[in-house]
């Protein structure tokens, strides 16, 4: 267990030891954090396939993981698309490779204000594994719809854990969740 960045080489590096290694993804990085607003889910995935390439190379499974609550620990300055602080934040993710949200939550002597993360539950739900047979050539033609095919497999499946249980894990009431 540890920390690492995320590249395609350490990833790849991890999973290519052998049975029992995993790696755990933030697929939407830098970019999903502009938009985490409590009672919002908005999922930067849609063109986010890295994860799946390795999956497939490596031969190791992908398993739909969702967390309820994330985005309720913290509140967000907005950040409209086109906004100053928006192309701030923009600017920044593409100069350092990250950016920061502007969030408060509470402080240590009242609930008001502070850089204190409010206190709400999280609740992690874990689906069911999506098995990769053997690992596969994805440069090939072939390789490439399969990549597609996984990848699409995989947000059907985190949609489904998602609408199974967002009323049992959230107070929110239509809660809807958006993959961009």
């Amino acid at each position: 267990m540890g920390i690492c960045d995320a590249s395609k080489k350490t990833c790849h590096n991890i999973l290519s030891r052998g049975s029992g290694e995993s790696i755990l993804l933030a697929v939407g990085g830098a970019e999903e954090s502009l938009d985490a607003f409590p009672g919002q889910y908005v999922l930067t995935l849609r063109k986010r396939k890295g994860f799946v390439r390795v999956a497939l190379k490596t031969g190791a499974s992908l398993v739909p993981v969702i967390a309820f609550g994330e985005n309720e620990l913290w509140n967000a300055m907005p950040n409209p698309v086109g906004s100053k602080l928006r192309t701030f934040q923009e600017r920044m993710k593409h100069l350092l490779k990250f950016t920061f949200p502007v969030v408060y939550g509470r402080g240590v002597f009242n609930y008001h204000y502070g850089l204190m993360p409010h206190r709400r539950s999280i609740v992690t739900v874990v689906g069911k594994p999506i098995l990769v047979d053997s690992p596969c050539d994805i440069d090939s033609e072939e390789g490439k719809k399969k990549v597609d095919k996984f990848h699409a497999l995989y947000i059907s499946r985190l949609t489904e854990l998602f609408e199974k249980h967002k009323t049992k894990c959230t107070k929110y009431k239509g809660l809807e969740l958006v993959i961009k």
